[in-house]
């Protein structure tokens, strides 16, 4: 065997298994970026989900206290007299659809 064989054969050996373990590597990696790129989505979804539902709970406790200040729904509830109270609501409901996004409720 001559000395170029002697080289040439470790050489071309010592290449293919370098090239070999940067395919490997690389798809290890890109199976890994894709993993942490759906985390970060799933994580900026949550908590986009959560601060919208905390807006809303945010909203309804609002409401809750306007509404537990109104003479004409706390009168009709005291002295059990649901129409009036019924009736008010039904207003506040009405304006509150004409008036804001919320209206499937």
């Amino acid at each position: 065997m001559s000395i170029g064989k002697k080289i040439h054969i470790p050489m071309i050996l010592v290449l293919l298994t370098g090239l070999t373990a940067l395919i490997i590597n690389s798809l290890i990696s890109i199976g890994e970026i894709e993993e942490n790129i759906y985390q970060a989505e799933e994580e900026k979804l949550h908590s986009y989900f959560e601060d919208k539902y905390q807006a809303k709970i945010d909203i309804a406790k609002l409401n809750v206290i306007g509404l537990s200040h109104n003479r004409s729904i706390m009168t009709a509830l005291i002295n059990n007299d649901r129409g009036p109270a019924i009736e008010q609501l039904q207003a506040i409901i009405k304006d509150y659809k004409a008036n804001t996004t919320f209206t499937k409720y």
